[in-house]
């Protein structure tokens, strides 16, 4: 199937226009209405309607919604308005499944995999984050090695570790570097709490994105309590089966050396080294630049 999320230059150089005149100093309690508004406008509205009509098998799926509501683009701009509250979910849920966003993920599989977790699948859902961390194995390590240099011989080790199938010294070598790398870049320890604030080290970097609804929440990772980082005294509350860098680390843990916890170890590596950056060209950098395009973009979401 074609993948409209690439058709940006061509159709949201001329929607969008318009869309981002009017949004960037709205408030979000008026995104909606703002939204709604311009997508009454007749270019805008031409424009839509003609990719409506050629994403129609898209579409099928929510078709009664949609005539239940309507009006096509009304739908969108509800959808629209929702957005942040939904991503936010979605990130939510799987960073305490030890899952750390990856703008290179299509948005539309957060979604998926979201709905997986709370519909108590949450074997397959770990599947499918498996799946897509090892898929970009050989991409992360040259990324982080040509981001980090002086680190390169580090992540080499690691990788090659996880490569061998020795996951107790893979999720070693990656928690310990994600730790160093948050600090590096992000002004504090992943692992690590302000003995003032009782806050992560981190949190005050993250707290510089507080007026931008969508950065703040690919960064809230930086400021909550997670299962990876809780005290041990804190495991039960948590999980127990949930991997944890101080059970490891103190040689409590004895059962965290899986594939997918090597994974997850290395997705949290690559969100502190390299997803907050969202470079032009991510899934999320595209989402931001153009609110209509992340709707398309997401195709499958279910917004309550």
């Amino acid at each position: 199937m074609e993948d409209f999320s690439k058709k940006e230059p061509g159709f949201f150089r001329k929607s969008t226009g318009k869309l981002q005149a009017e949004l960037p100093r709205a408030s979000s309690n008026k995104w909606a209405e703002t939204i709604s508004n311009t997508l009454r406008d007749p270019d805008v509205k031409k424009t839509l309607e003609s990719l409506v009509s050629k994403i129609g098998e898209l579409l099928k799926p929510i078709l009664p919604a949609l005539e239940a509501m309507g009006s096509t683009l009304l739908y969108m701009a509800d959808a629209i308005s929702k957005l942040p509250a939904s991503l936010q979910q979605a990130i939510f849920t799987l960073m305490h499944r030890g899952w750390f966003f990856d703008p290179s993920m299509p948005l539309a599989h957060w979604w998926t995999v979201h709905n997986l977790i709370t519909a108590g699948s949450v074997a397959e859902a770990d599947q499918f984050m498996a799946k897509h961390f090892e898929s970009r194995l050989v991409e992360i390590e040259g990324q982080l090695s040509t981001a980090l240099p002086h680190r390169a011989s580090k992540f080499k080790s690691g990788f090659a570790a996880h490569h061998r199938g020795e996951y107790d010294l893979s999720i070693l070598a990656f928690l310990s570097q994600a730790d160093g790398v948050c600090n590096e870049l992000r002004g504090g320890h992943f692992f690590l709490v302000d003995k003032y604030t009782r806050l992560p080290e981190a949190a005050e970097y993250a707290a510089s994105f507080e007026g931008h609804p969508l950065e703040r929440i690919v960064h809230m990772a930086l400021t909550a309590r997670l299962p990876i980082q809780v005290q041990m005294s804190k495991r039960e509350t948590v999980g127990l089966d949930r991997l944890n860098r101080h059970a490891v680390m103190h040689g409590v843990s004895l059962d965290h050396d899986t594939k997918d916890n090597s994974l997850r170890a290395m997705s949290l590596l690559n969100y502190v080294a390299l997803s907050l950056d969202m470079e032009d060209g991510s899934s999320f950098s595209k989402a931001k630049a153009s609110p209509v395009g992340s709707l398309l973009q997401i195709k499958t979401i279910q917004l309550k």
